[in-house]
Protein backbone atom coordinates (compact mmCIF):
# COMPACT_ATOMS: atom_id res chain seq x y z
CA UNK A 1 0.00 0.00 0.00
CA UNK A 2 1.17 3.55 -0.77
CA UNK A 3 0.57 6.54 1.46
CA UNK A 4 1.31 10.24 0.83
CA UNK A 5 1.70 12.87 3.55
CA UNK A 6 2.80 16.46 3.72
CA UNK A 7 4.41 18.49 6.48
CA UNK A 8 6.49 21.48 7.48
CA UNK A 9 9.85 22.12 8.96
CA UNK A 10 8.73 25.23 10.83
CA UNK A 11 11.21 27.74 12.20
CA UNK A 12 11.46 30.94 14.17
CA UNK A 13 14.48 33.16 14.83
CA UNK A 14 15.18 34.63 18.24
CA UNK A 15 18.94 35.11 18.31
CA UNK A 16 19.20 31.45 17.26
CA UNK A 17 17.12 29.37 14.87
CA UNK A 18 14.48 27.21 16.55
CA UNK A 19 12.54 24.38 14.88
CA UNK A 20 9.05 23.29 15.86
CA UNK A 21 9.22 19.61 16.80
CA UNK A 22 6.69 17.12 18.09
CA UNK A 23 7.12 14.02 20.20
CA UNK A 24 5.07 11.41 18.33
CA UNK A 25 3.03 8.57 19.79
CA UNK A 26 6.00 6.22 19.32
CA UNK A 27 8.25 8.39 21.50
CA UNK A 28 10.31 9.93 18.67
CA UNK A 29 10.99 13.61 18.01
CA UNK A 30 9.85 14.55 14.51
CA UNK A 31 8.02 17.29 12.59
CA UNK A 32 4.29 17.87 12.03
CA UNK A 33 2.92 16.04 9.01
CA UNK A 34 -0.17 14.16 7.95
CA UNK A 35 -2.27 12.65 5.21
CA UNK A 36 -3.94 14.66 2.48
CA UNK A 37 -7.69 15.17 3.02
CA UNK A 38 -10.33 15.60 0.30
CA UNK A 39 -8.98 17.77 -2.51
CA UNK A 40 -6.25 19.54 -0.51
CA UNK A 41 -2.99 20.53 -2.12
CA UNK A 42 0.28 19.36 -0.55
CA UNK A 43 0.82 22.89 0.81
CA UNK A 44 -2.68 23.10 2.30
CA UNK A 45 -2.16 19.73 4.01
CA UNK A 46 1.19 20.82 5.46
CA UNK A 47 -0.26 24.07 6.86
CA UNK A 48 -3.32 22.31 8.31
CA UNK A 49 -1.25 19.58 9.96
CA UNK A 50 1.08 22.07 11.70
CA UNK A 51 -1.96 23.98 13.02
CA UNK A 52 -3.81 20.81 14.11
CA UNK A 53 -0.84 19.21 15.86
CA UNK A 54 0.76 22.29 17.45
CA UNK A 55 -1.60 25.28 17.23
CA UNK A 56 1.04 27.22 15.26
CA UNK A 57 0.18 29.26 12.15
CA UNK A 58 2.78 29.20 9.38
CA UNK A 59 3.70 30.79 6.06
CA UNK A 60 5.33 28.40 3.61
CA UNK A 61 8.56 29.70 2.09
CA UNK A 62 9.64 26.87 -0.19
CA UNK A 63 9.47 23.19 -1.01
CA UNK A 64 12.29 21.17 0.60
CA UNK A 65 11.82 17.79 -1.05
CA UNK A 66 10.42 14.42 -0.16
CA UNK A 67 11.40 11.52 2.01
CA UNK A 68 10.47 7.87 1.64
CA UNK A 69 10.22 5.06 4.13
CA UNK A 70 8.31 1.84 4.77
CA UNK A 71 6.58 0.56 7.85
CA UNK A 72 4.25 -2.25 8.85
CA UNK A 73 0.72 -1.26 9.89
CA UNK A 74 -1.27 -3.69 12.04
CA UNK A 75 -4.31 -3.54 9.70
CA UNK A 76 -2.92 -2.32 6.35
CA UNK A 77 0.24 -4.44 6.24
CA UNK A 78 3.31 -3.05 4.46
CA UNK A 79 3.03 0.68 3.78
CA UNK A 80 5.37 2.61 1.48
CA UNK A 81 5.17 6.23 2.57
CA UNK A 82 6.20 9.43 0.82
CA UNK A 83 6.32 12.68 2.81
CA UNK A 84 6.52 16.04 1.03
CA UNK A 85 8.30 18.68 3.14
CA UNK A 86 8.06 22.47 3.12
CA UNK A 87 10.09 25.09 4.93
CA UNK A 88 7.71 27.37 6.81
CA UNK A 89 8.18 30.44 8.95
CA UNK A 90 6.06 30.60 12.10
CA UNK A 91 3.62 33.52 12.23
CA UNK A 92 2.35 32.58 15.70
CA UNK A 93 4.49 31.19 18.49
CA UNK A 94 2.43 29.86 21.42
CA UNK A 95 2.28 26.10 21.18
CA UNK A 96 -0.90 24.22 22.07
CA UNK A 97 -0.23 20.54 21.26
CA UNK A 98 -3.07 18.30 20.12
CA UNK A 99 -2.95 15.77 22.92
CA UNK A 100 -3.91 12.36 21.60
CA UNK A 101 -2.15 13.10 18.30
CA UNK A 102 1.18 14.22 19.75
CA UNK A 103 2.70 13.74 23.19
CA UNK A 104 4.51 17.11 23.22
CA UNK A 105 5.44 19.98 20.93
CA UNK A 106 8.35 22.35 21.53
CA UNK A 107 10.60 24.97 19.95
CA UNK A 108 14.05 23.34 19.83
CA UNK A 109 17.25 25.06 18.71
CA UNK A 110 18.61 23.82 15.38
CA UNK A 111 21.67 22.00 16.74
CA UNK A 112 19.63 20.21 19.44
CA UNK A 113 16.98 19.33 16.84
CA UNK A 114 19.62 17.53 14.78
CA UNK A 115 20.57 15.43 17.80
CA UNK A 116 16.97 14.73 18.81
CA UNK A 117 15.63 13.64 15.40
CA UNK A 118 14.12 10.22 15.89
CA UNK A 119 14.00 9.33 12.21
CA UNK A 120 16.89 9.29 9.74
CA UNK A 121 14.70 10.78 6.99
CA UNK A 122 13.94 13.84 9.17
CA UNK A 123 17.63 14.38 9.83
CA UNK A 124 18.38 14.17 6.11
CA UNK A 125 15.89 16.99 5.42
CA UNK A 126 17.06 19.35 8.18
CA UNK A 127 20.74 18.87 7.34
CA UNK A 128 19.93 20.47 3.95
CA UNK A 129 18.28 23.55 5.48
CA UNK A 130 19.45 26.98 4.48
CA UNK A 131 17.60 29.44 6.71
Amino acid sequence: MREVSSGCITYKKNGKIYLLMILDRFGYWTFPKGKIEDSESLEETAIREVKEETGIDVKIERYLGETHYSYIHSEKGNVDKTVHWYLAKAVSFNISPAYGEVARAEWIDLESAKRLCGYRSDLEIIEKLKI
